[in-house]
């Protein structure tokens, strides 16, 4: 009875939807086809044609930035004030709520005892209501961010794509809604008596309201605590335990889930951990030897030019005593060529006295002998 009751009502409001978008085309004023061309005079020879001047990189940027705010803040005020001021949204129970009051009123309709005018607008405001937390909460999803964590790109565009349309009002046609809304709101608050009242007053009656509504089994629907039956409420507290234990137990099997990935990430860090402290003994290790070959090195290097100044001293004393000894092989040599100089002349003086001792010599062969002698 209630999925027949509900499909009517969807049926009703495609048929007023239907209905209100055929009266606002209707209204439409005729088209008129009438044309005027306006052609520019062409430029006189002494005027300069305007440079154009080529926009700035970060100029375009900042004023893109601005436009696409502008068009957000725009699209931002034409959405519901719950949505600008980012407040807390009714819960579906409330829809639930709202949706079963509208079957209950179409099922209570008569012919023969026709609604009020108050009763008439109640209807039509909480169609308006019950088609407006539809539309946001198709459009903009409460559980949007954890959609996102799930990876739910194409769950926003097939939910987008199931968006109930609903109709698009000017600015100022909104700013005159809400001027008379707020007047009203005033006039309500003035003839019931609560114009002394807070803001805290409203809440805490917003939120009585709110942590009165419950979900009755026996009924398959939501309603007010305070008008039901024990035998109801009971149900319905014991339907509310069971989703309570159930909801327990998910919590439970996610913290057994969460608590073996902690051990996991724990037993990591831990490994992690001892390998930090590893490399940091193996730097210290590095650093002291480092200390020790820096130290040893000084030593080394000490040693080394110790070493070096020795066998420079030694050297130049081996290239002094080269140079001693090869003065002294210049001189002897010296002596030798005088010595053998000195042979061959005693050789020469000793082969003329035998030649003279062997056969007497003419005048003339003395006088070479002498010439040679002399010669020599």
């Amino acid at each position: 009875m209630d999925m027949h009751e509900s499909a009517k009502l969807e049926r009703q409001r495609r048929e007023e939807a239907r209905r209100s978008l055929r009266s606002g085309l209707t209204g439409l004023p005729l088209p008129k086809n009438e044309y005027q061309i306006v052609a520019q005079p062409p430029p006189e020879d002494s005027e300069e044609p305007e440079e154009k001047i080529e926009e700035d990189m970060s100029d375009r940027i900042a004023r893109e930035k601005a436009e696409e705010e502008a068009r957000q803040q725009a699209l931002l005020r034409k959405r519901s004030k719950v949505l600008q001021r980012d407040l807390p949204r009714p819960p579906v129970a409330s829809l639930e709520l709202i949706r079963n009051s509208l079957l209950s009123s179409n099922g209570e309709k008569s012919s023969v005892v026709p609604h009020t005018p108050v009763e008439d607008a109640d209807e039509m405001v909480r169609k308006e209501l019950l088609q407006l937390l539809e539309h946001d909460n198709a459009k903009y999803p409460l559980d949007e961010k954890a959609e996102k964590k799930k990876g739910g790109k194409n769950r926003a565009n097939s939910s987008a794509s199931q968006v109930l349309a609903i109709e698009d009002f000017e600015e100022n046609e909104l700013q005159e809604a809400d001027k008379m809304i707020k007047e009203e709101g005033q006039f309500l608050c003035t003839s019931m008596g609560h114009k002394n009242e807070s803001l805290d007053d409203f809440v805490e009656a917003h939120n009585t309201c709110v942590n009165d509504l419950m979900y009755f089994p026996t009924r398959n629907a939501y309603g007010l605590s305070s008008v039901a039956v024990n035998a109801e409420k009971v149900a319905a507290l014991q339907v509310e335990m069971e989703n309570a234990k159930k909801k327990m137990e998910e919590d439970e099997k996610k913290a057994e889930h969460t608590k073996a990935k902690a051990e996991t990430v724990w037993s990591q860090i831990e490994s992690t951990l001892k390998q930090i402290e590893i490399g940091g003994t193996e730097v210290e290790c590095f650093k002291a030897l480092k200390r020790q070959e820096e130290m040893a090195a000084s030593f080394r290097k000490k040693n080394l030019q110790e070493e070096v100044a020795k066998q420079k001293e030694t050297e130049q004393k081996l290239q002094a005593r080269y140079g001693n000894l090869l003065s002294t092989l210049e001189k002897a040599e010296e002596i030798m060529v005088g010595f053998r100089a000195q042979a061959l002349k005693q050789t020469d003086v000793g082969d003329s006295q035998k030649l003279k001792e062997a056969k007497p010599t003419t005048g003339e062969e003395e006088d070479v002998a002498v010439a040679m002698e002399a010669s020599a």
